[in-house]
């Protein structure tokens, strides 16, 4: 029975390395050579010239490409699953929607290869050359980037999600709406890269270098970084510190604040973790006494609970006469220290007269705070 018109010559049938050294030759070199829906599962292919050759949806699950030539070879839709393309060239190689999961593909050459749309979950890219190519959409979660070539790289909407780019060079990369949830970004270059819009929430950002990208918009969730998370505070704190740095120069003054307070708590529990506890009470009084400067409201909190505090302190001891209600407006007086008027209730002994003067005292240091604080943070 003929074949139908268009159907691949090489169909759903089992090649292997003999039969398609056989085929380049038969077609006087690789390239357009037709291998579309092959076969070639567990293929022994290491070193092959495939330059230019035909490969959409062929199956090369498990496939030893190792060193390979694929030079703009198609490759769309086929099934890479757990293929070893080591070393491999795939160099301006068409590999859309391709499935490269859990493939190996270290030290391979995919300078401005088209991967749009592919499935690269869990694959090990580590120092791939991945410079200019076209990642937008692809699924890269977990993946090993770590020390990756990925300049210029397009991955908009990419997942990358717990994906480990350690050391990666991604300079002027685009990163837009891209998903960074948890990923590994510790020393990684980012400099003049686009993540506007990008979803970095738990990302590890430590020592990456930041200069000249575009973070406008990134979702930071509740600000915690992934060292944080990990524990590992001294980087956690140095990550905090140039992320506010970003954000002031860039006029960003809440979410600065925000990292401001972040990297705070970091030093705080990392001065708990080292045992250096004088410092990590201090560093706690400050963060429930007005959240380092970046939680007015804490210190309103703080005044309503001292008023009230000495108030019903007065009232149970009996330092000063009268009812809940006069000890309250002796409180509230005795703490603005704006004087009593022309009446107020009468304090029993010394002890009702100095908690009058002590809380004066306290009043005048927290009414100075809440000014500091809150104009600190609607000035900016």
């Amino acid at each position: 029975m003929d074949e139908p018109e268009g159907k691949p010559p090489h169909a759903g049938k089992r090649l292997t390395r003999k039969d398609v050294v056989r085929l380049i030759e038969e077609h006087g070199g690789p390239e357009g050579l037709d291998l579309r829906e092959a076969d070639l599962r567990q293929a022994s292919l290491s070193e092959l010239d495939l330059r230019g050759a035909e490969l959409s949806d062929a199956n090369l699950q498990g496939a030893y490409l190792s060193d390979a030539n694929l030079q703009e070879a198609t490759l769309s839709d086929a099934n890479l699953q757990g293929a070893y393309l080591s070393d491999a060239n795939l160099q301006e190689a068409h590999l859309w929607r391709a499935n490269l999961q859990e493939a190996h593909l270290s030290d391979a050459n995919l300078q401005e290869a088209t991967l749009g749309g592919a499935n690269l979950h869990n694959a090990n890219l580590h120092n791939a050359n991945l410079e200019r190519a076209d990642l937008s959409d692809a699924n890269l979660e977990r993946a090993d980037l770590r020390i990756a070539n990925l300049q210029g790289a397009y991955l908009s909407v990419a997942n990358l999600q717990r994906a480990v780019l350690f050391g990666a060079k991604l300079q002027r990369a685009d990163l837009s709406n891209a998903n960074l949830q948890g990923a590994y970004l510790s020393d990684a270059n980012l400099q003049r890269a686009d993540l506007r819009q990008a979803d970095l929430r738990r990302a590890c950002l430590a020592d990456a270098s930041l200069r000249d990208a575009n973070l406008e918009g990134a979702n930071w969730g509740n600000y915690i970084v992934g060292e944080e998370i990990a524990g590992d505070f001294a980087p956690a704190a140095s990550a905090y510190r140039a992320l506010k740095q970003w954000h002031t120069e860039a006029g960003m003054y809440d979410i600065a604040g925000e990292f401001h307070y972040r990297e705070m708590e970091a030093r705080r529990k990392l001065a708990w973790k080292e045992r250096l506890l004088p410092y990590a009470l201090s560093m706690y009084l400050l963060r429930s006494l007005y959240g380092y400067g970046e939680r007015p409201v804490r210190v309103i909190g703080w005044v309503v609970a001292v008023i009230l505090g000495f108030a019903l302190g007065h009232w149970l001891s009996g330092t000063v006469s009268g009812g809940f209600l006069d000890t309250l407006y002796y409180s509230a007086v005795s703490f603005t220290a704006l004087g009593y008027g022309a009446w107020a209730p009468e304090p029993q002994g010394w002890a009702g007269r100095f908690l009058g003067v002590g809380e004066s005292l306290l009043g005048v240091f927290m009414m100075a705070l809440f000014l500091v604080t809150f104009t600190r943070k609607m000035t900016r």
